[in-house]
């Protein structure tokens, strides 16, 4: 497996998650009616996440907790 990254394009409200090298989506999240509340997906794995309201950017914050 090669290391390389991902690009996040999105808002936010929706994300989708892009391997850089070969532009595949791998992952995608939205926010819920509440939207501290995310849900989303990377890889077949799908999480729920509450992302506190004090963020400035909520949407990198999930991209970032859905690698991990």
């Amino acid at each position: 497996m090669s290391s390389h990254g991902y690009e996040v394009i999105g808002d936010d409200k929706m994300i989708i998650i892009v391997d850089v090298e070969t532009r595949e989506v791998i992952g995608a999240a939205y926010a819920e009616e509440d939207p501290r509340w995310w849900r989303g997906v990377l890889r077949g794995r799908v999480r729920r996440l509450y992302v506190p309201g004090h963020l400035p950017d909520p949407h990198l914050d999930v991209a970032r907790r859905l690698q991990q």
